[in-house]
């Protein structure tokens, strides 16, 4: 895949720290809008978690000229907390021009400051991982798996669609801990590479549920070979502190061999969602395909 997910919001302060100009991503990963930083007296203090507000502004404050690159949390209006990157510049007339950037709102636009990208490359080849692959499983995260997915769909690809979940997995969870649940994401990620190899697209939705796209697969019958090899392969997955505990996902899957109606991700995931309540209803541990 050739994505560029890195996106640059831009936002400048006044001498007293106040924001005075945003742009377009910042209100998609902040919640302010333009408005909001006309109307009212919003400060630099604002974006900070109340415990780190101190620190934080005494960073910013020591860039008197030249850039700096921060590593820091940030608050959102809504007061949800998420990790960025800020590279500060101090502009003349002692304005601070902030491009930030964040692992995590994984907004696929291109960044075409040159200069920028090579002096921050590194990082930036790190952020760009980051907002592709989940970090424990190494599977592609939602935005970049829906939009490759998109492509083959303009092209007209035939694709069989799985959505895929995890049995009993909160029961694991709540009885033996967030580190052998990881343990099992990881074991069931690994599989999942195991049986599709380079064939297709694996991506981990969130949770314990995933999907996968295999492209170039015309008929019903390919399409139950590969969720059987799914389940047989996940069947032999081994857990140390679960000898008692059987692995087994449940699936539902679609195929599209052809394009007579309206295709997008919404339809693929709704369709194969339908699938996977069947599977769950018929007592897990296997799939349910329609086309």
């Amino acid at each position: 895949m050739n994505i560029k997910n890195i996106s640059f919001a831009t936002y400048t302060l006044d001498d007293n720290f106040r924001i005075i100009e945003i742009d377009n991503v910042f209100e998609k990963i902040t919640g302010y809008n333009k408005g909001e930083i006309k109307k009212s007296n919003i400060y630099l203090m604002d974006l900070f978690p109340n415990n780190n507000k101190d620190f934080y502004f005494d960073e910013f404050n020591k860039i008197t000229n030249g850039e700096k690159l921060l590593e820091h949390r940030l608050k959102t209006k809504n007061e949800h907390i998420i990790f960025v990157y800020s590279l500060i510049t101090v502009s003349s007339n002692s304005y601070k021009t902030i491009k930030m950037f964040t692992p995590n709102n994984s907004l696929f636009l291109s960044y075409k400051e040159k200069e920028l990208e090579e002096k921050y490359k590194d990082k930036i080849k790190f952020l760009e991982n980051t907002a592709i692959y989940d970090d424990l499983t190494g599977l592609l995260r939602r935005e970049p798996f829906i939009k490759t997915i998109n492509s083959y769909i303009e092209k007209k690809v035939p694709i069989s669609f799985f959505i895929i979940d995890i049995d009993k997995f909160k029961n694991v969870n709540d009885n033996y801990g967030h580190t052998i649940g990881d343990e099992i994401l990881s074991k069931v990620a690994d599989t999942f590479k195991e049986v599709i190899k380079e064939s297709g697209l694996i991506c981990r939705l969130g949770g314990d549920e995933f999907a996968i796209l295999i492209p170039e697969v015309k008929n019903m019958e390919e399409t139950k070979i590969i969720a059987k090899s799914i389940l047989n392969k996940v069947a032999k997955i081994y857990i140390e502190d679960l000898k008692d505990f059987k692995t087994s996902v449940s699936i539902g899957g679609t195929l599209i061999s052809n394009y007579n109606k309206v295709i997008n991700f919404n339809y693929l995931y709704s369709t194969a969602d339908k699938e996977l309540y069947k599977a769950k209803e018929a007592g897990k541990n296997r799939y349910s395909i329609s086309m």
